[in-house]
């Protein structure tokens, strides 16, 4: 019976090894596919920015000639906040996806470590 349980909790515990390891590859792959992660970070942002500025010109009433000011002035200020919102939320994701490969290797390490040392015990 006991060997049993063993086998159980062993099982367990490689079926939730399999799948954490199946996230962290995944988040490993996009690191790995850099210019795919990156635009798909700031497009999202430049496009509610562009959003926002486009919006702009109907809310507000301006003369002509300030359209034009507004025109070029806006976009590159919306740009400009779009790209560095993008970048911080780059560098946030980066840093999560980091995060966790770094936390699964320890863990891997540490169970092959208490495996090494069940096997020494022996």
């Amino acid at each position: 019976m006991r060997g049993v349980k063993a086998h159980t909790s062993i099982f367990k515990k490689n079926s939730e090894l399999m799948l954490k390891n199946e996230k962290i590859a995944n988040s490993f792959v996009e690191l790995l596919v850099f210019p795919t992660y990156v635009s798909l970070c700031l497009i999202r942002t430049i496009l509610v920015s562009l959003g926002i500025f486009i919006i702009g010109f109907f809310v507000v009433d301006l003369v002509h000639v300030e359209y034009v000011i507004y025109g070029l002035i806006g976009f590159f200020l919306f740009l400009a906040i779009g790209i560095q919102i993008g970048i911080l939320i780059l560098s946030w994701k980066i840093k999560s996806d980091i995060y966790n490969i770094v936390e699964f290797t320890l863990e891997i390490t540490e169970s092959a470590l208490t495996d090494f040392n069940k096997i020494n015990s022996k």
